[in-house]
């Protein structure tokens, strides 16, 4: 998150100059001012993540420097940071949700929860645990609220583009137990004809998922929380080979899945 000041306009009196915001991490497993923290670090807020329409590693690579996520299919992502990347085996780096690490595919992950996503560059393993020889990503989620809150987002676009996701959040119990609700249905057809069947059935995708936050504080000094997800992605085979095009005497681009 690149946190700049803004330039005040002409004749605006120094004392309504905007000044840096102040942006607070936990890479570290504790609240650190950003611009003091000495790690290299890309903080991306619930705003900066709703304003540029943020919904998977892939957008958050494409806003974050020194990170790419190159995708072969969803199932066969390879999270890249400084460069540093495996041929075989496991990525040099991991994604963790509150800190905990995110076992299988995390493309399909809401991120209507996520209050800020940090991603920290560089060994991490100190603090997270294996694979994270590059870096770090870290979904730090938001916690429920003491009021009735909620939101709802629909998409839609060729090729049957659809996402649907949405969220509440209140109390239960004044003051001492709160709840929040999240869901997403996710769906895009393929759009190459697979040349061996004849069909467009080459990379559509799809996600269902839906998550619950419980927060208790029964007294000033106990509070505990407790999350629970579940996604399941159904996607087709990725496009392999592209074959086809002008002066090949076939009817538009078509598809081989090696």
């Amino acid at each position: 998150l690149s946190v700049l000041a803004a330039t005040p306009v002409l004749g605006q009196d120094s004392s309504e100059a905007s000044v840096l915001e102040e942006v607070i991490v936990t890479a570290r497993r504790a609240e650190e001012n950003l611009q003091k923290v000495p790690l290299s670090i890309t903080a991306i807020g619930a705003k900066d993540i709703e304003a540029a329409g943020i919904t998977s590693p892939e957008d958050i690579a494409a806003l974050t420097p020194g990170f790419s996520y190159r995708t072969n299919g969803r199932a066969g992502a390879l999270p890249v940071m400084r460069g540093m990347s495996n041929i075989l085996g496991a990525a040099n780096v991991s994604f963790f949700i509150d800190g905990v690490v995110a076992s299988g595919s995390i493309a399909g992950y809401n991120l209507d929860n996520v209050e800020r996503i940090e991603v920290i560059r560089g060994p991490q393993s100190a603090l997270f645990g294996r694979n994270t020889f590059a870096g770090a990503v870290n979904y730090v989620t938001r916690k429920p609220t003491d009021v009735f809150k909620g939101n709802v987002k629909l998409t839609v676009g060729e090729f049957n583009n659809q996402d649907f996701s949405g969220w509440a959040s209140g109390p239960i119990v004044e003051g001492k137990l709160r709840f929040e609700v999240n869901g997403r249905y996710m769906n895009k057809d393929g759009q190459y004809t697979n040349l061996v069947s004849g069909k467009k059935d080459i990379g559509g995708v799809q996600t269902k998922s839906i998550g619950a936050t419980m927060d208790w504080a029964p007294s000033d000094w106990f509070e505990a929380t407790l999350r629970t997800n579940y996604s399941v992605d159904r996607d087709e085979l990725p496009a392999q080979v592209a074959i086809g095009g002008p002066g090949t005497g076939l009817s538009g681009a078509r598809v081989l899945n090696c």
